[in-house]
């Protein structure tokens, strides 16, 4: 499902909640204006940007593999 179908399902949604409760939460999410990733030391920032990179250039161990791999250490 691309952006644009996912926004409008989520625009639909919306006006269909009738709980003032939901619609105060998610006004919240809209107005906070707070960018968490501004916020991190550039140290931690670095250490995303370079997992990111990673990931682009196909660096990546499945989570299976990882699981894998330690619960055989585990038995030992």
């Amino acid at each position: 499902m691309n952006l644009e179908t996912r926004k409008i399902g989520l625009i639909n949604w919306i006006t269909q909640i009738n709980d003032e409760d939901i619609i105060n939460q998610i006004d919240r999410i809209r107005t906070d204006g707070s960018n968490w990733f501004a916020d991190l030391p550039d140290s931690v920032k670095d250490d995303i940007n370079e997992a990111i990179a990673q990931i682009d250039r196909g660096e990546v161990i499945e989570h299976s593999e990882i699981v894998r791999k330690y619960k055989l250490l585990a038995n030992d």
